[in-house]
Parts: structure tokens; sequence; C-alpha cells
């Protein structure tokens, strides 16, 4: 069974052992799911959240009925791991330092990646249980494909919880530091060029390209070579401020037509 996590070390592959066999291996039961029922399940906020998602318990069940002659039991299988799995990640991006608007960020994204999961879940048919007439297997084999590569997604958000809190949280400073930089009038070293302008970011250690409009594909091909970067936050193509990196700004600028 792919699990779509790290072997041993991953927070989700234990946790999700066992899955798709439905999917994958055709299965008509899992014994690992827990017995318990909808009545009886423990509320919870995360729980309540993952069902208002996928149109409430019964749509929920429902969606299992053509892949499992235990669809409640599946049903409730796939709702605790999704609520252990987003209660897991909320703990990991803690501890990485994310505060609490972090911490429901990663959840709204966890959130919409189990719903495109159990969505795409819902195309995939057993033929144990529909019956083998006329069963489309290739389109059913694609369909599961497409379920699969929704788990591995939902996974690798779980799995990279803790260098998603990172990135955010450099991404949360470095807002701040250009924002200090505004306040207090701090004037960055720049120059223009055909199209656009170098700017030497010292208060975000950043040699930045500013274009006036979006570069020719010719231009990006040329920027990524040399190593700079989109960031959507500065709009700018940025790499560490070094004279590696202000050359590699004038290689670009020169190549884009030199001075303005």
């Amino acid at each position: 069974m792919r699990s779509g996590g790290g072997t041993g070390s991953s927070i989700s592959s234990a946790l999700v052992n066992e899955m798709t066999n439905d999917v994958a291996l055709q299965a008509e039961d899992r014994p690992s799911v827990p017995t318990e029922n909808a009545e009886t399940a423990v509320v919870s906020p995360h729980r309540e959240a993952l069902l208002a998602a996928v149109g409430g318990y019964e749509a929920h069940e429902r969606s299992f009925h053509q892949r499992t002659h235990s669809p409640e039991r599946r049903a409730m299988g796939e709702l605790d791991s999704g609520v252990t799995l987003w209660g897991r990640g909320e703990d990991v991006v803690r501890l990485a330092g994310g505060d609490d608007a972090m911490v429901v960020e990663w959840g709204d994204r966890f959130l919409k990646k189990w719903a495109a999961y159990q969505f795409a879940g819902r195309r995939v048919m057993n033929w144990m249980i529909t019956g083998p007439a006329r069963f489309p297997v290739e389109q059913n084999r694609k369909r599961g494909e497409t379920e699969h590569k929704r788990l591995e997604e939902m996974l690798a958000h779980v799995d990279g919880a803790a260098a998603w809190a990172r990135r955010r949280l450099r991404s949360v400073e470095r807002a701040a530091v250009s924002a200090d930089a505004k306040a207090s009038g701090v004037e960055h070293k720049e120059r223009t060029f055909n199209g656009g302008r170098i700017v030497l970011n010292k208060p975000l250690d950043r040699v930045q390209l500013v274009f006036d409009g979006k570069p020719d594909p010719d231009v990006i091909a040329t920027l990524k070579s040399r190593a700079f970067r989109w960031s959507p936050r500065e709009g700018a193509w940025q790499r560490q401020l070094t004279q590696n990196g202000v050359w590699a700004a004038e290689f670009v600028a020169k190549a884009c037509g030199g001075p303005a």
C-alpha cells in the first residue's frame, strides 16, 4: 500500500495505514478502521469542518457505497484519520514557532486538500460492489490515480508542516523588515535599465530586479539560470545581496538591452 509519506519517520504514514486499500487493491474491508458510528463519534471542531467540506455525514458515507461493503466503517475511518492528521499538523506548526494565525492558515490548506482527496475518491468504483458487467476499467484506473495523487498532496502538506511554518516565519520576518525600512525612509540603491530597474535592498539583504511588466519567457529563463526567484510579496525577482548577485543582476539587465 502506498501511503504517500516517508517510511518510519513520516508523521502521516502510520496514521493512514491502509487508507487507500479500496482504491489500490479493490479490497472490501479494512479491519483497522474504527467501528464506532456517526451518532457515537466525538464531536470536535475539526470533525465538523471536515464534514461540512464534503456536504455532511450522509453524503460522506454515501460516497463509499460503490467502493466497499462497509461504507460506514470506511467513512468513519477517513474522518478519524483526517481529524488526527489535522491536529498533529497543527501541533507541528506550533512547535516550529507558528502563531495562531499560521495554525489557522495551515489548517485551512489541510481542509481543502482533504476535501479534494475525498471528492476525487467519490468518482472511483469497486467492481466487486458494482458488478463486473460493463465495468469501465480504464476510466476507473485513471480516477483511482487522481484520488491517490490528491492523497499524496494531502500527506505531503502534513509531512511538510514544520518546513511550511519555517518558510512562513521567514516571510513574515522579511515583510516586517521591509515595512520598517519603508517607515524609516531608508533609501535603496537602485538604477534603471531597459524595461525595469536593479534595486540593492540592504534591509532585506537582497538584490532585486523590478520589471515594468511581465518579462518575456527568455528573460525569465535567464533570471532562473542566475538563481533569481520571484517574490510575490516584493513584486521582484531577487537573490541574496552579494557581489555575485550584483553581477548576475547586471548580466540580466544587459540581456534586456542595457541602461534605459
